[in-house]
């Protein structure tokens, strides 16, 4: 079983509704590389949150602190991978390409969030609009 340790990327790249946490700004109840200071009493939209990696679904190489991105499964086909915006660049990298390599094996399509939208593994544009529509309705990412 994984743990969060010391990353805490998610209280950076979701937006919380219920405390108006600003997109790409750690959560103002967030003590960066330690955790939530009310975590006993944090929402449920960030207590039912488990990226990717925490859940074993991604290689322990992705660990969302080390490398700058956090990757959420939408729907059994549609994964998100959200780019700290610190590394806006990083779309565009061998490591995330090895990433949505993995996921397409495992017949996952990927959507690249990094300041835009990027399909990745030949996912067509209609089931990209569809996921994220989705995906955005439920952890309102930015």
């Amino acid at each position: 079983m994984r743990e969060c340790g010391e990353c805490t990327l998610c209280c950076k790249m979701a937006k919380i509704n219920t405390y108006k946490s600003p997109e790409g700004k750690y959560c103002k109840h967030c003590e960066i590389n330690k955790g939530c200071k009310i975590y006993v009493d944090r929402p449920y939209e960030c207590s039912s949150f488990e990226c990717a990696w925490l859940k074993g679904n991604i290689p322990e190489k992705f660990y969302p602190k080390n490398c700058g991105f956090l990757v959420e499964q939408i729907t059994n086909n549609v994964c998100a991978i959200i780019v700290d915006p610190i590394y806006k660049n990083k779309w565009d990298t061998p490591e995330l390409e090895e990433l949505t390599d993995i996921m397409k094996t495992k017949g996952i399509s990927s959507v690249i969030n990094s300041g835009y939208i990027k399909l990745a593994n030949n996912m067509t544009v209609s089931d990209a609009q569809k996921s994220v529509l989705n995906f955005m309705r439920n952890r309102n990412y930015g």
